[in-house]
């Protein structure tokens, strides 16, 4: 039986990668989000046109997801945009999508025109992503925040539920 030295190179190596594991989950889980009957602090967005405007003054449901577009769960987000936009275009809520990038139009229309984010055109808005994060409660990305009218937040999620969003706009 050979004896392992704690300092030998490869157990050196799974040490580290271990570690690391357990820092990343740490993270990862490491949100402190908004709860529901919380009301959000107001910001403000830009679009890529270069409009800025005052999210209080949109007097619909907003959806705001923050989104790392390498996180692990950004293909589950980016299934769902597409339902979510169907409630935006009957008028039931707003979409404004933060990408864990940076926050400049350059970078975001070139993220956009990747066959992959094609889809976040329109609803992915340039703002102050750590102020915005740290408002929200967000460290780790992907997130999900439903807000009323008033900006308070009716229903948040990890990995929000497309049908419980429906019947919260709809009033089910």
């Amino acid at each position: 039986m050979t004896k392992t030295s704690l300092f030998a190179p490869k157990t050196l190596l799974v040490i580290i990668i271990i570690a690391f594991s357990f820092f990343y989950l740490y993270e990862y889980r490491n949100n402190d989000p908004l709860q529901i009957g919380e009301e959000s602090p107001n910001f403000y967005i830009e679009t890529v046109a270069g409009e800025r405007f005052d999210a209080n003054n949109v007097q619909l449901p907003k959806a705001v997801i923050f989104l790392g577009k390498s996180s692990i769960y950004s293909s589950y987000y980016l299934k769902i945009i597409p339902e979510l936009k169907q409630l935006e275009k009957q008028g039931l809520l707003r979409i404004f999508v933060f990408v864990k990038t940076r926050q400049n139009k350059t970078t975001i229309i070139k993220m956009q025109t990747k066959k992959r984010f094609k889809l976040l055109e329109k609803i992915t808005y340039i703002g102050n992503i750590r102020e915005l994060s740290k408002d929200f409660g967000v460290r780790s990305w992907p997130h999900f925040f439903l807000l009323d009218k008033s900006n308070v937040v009716i229903y948040q999620s990890k990995l929000p539920s497309v049908d419980k969003i429906k019947a919260i706009v709809k009033g089910d």
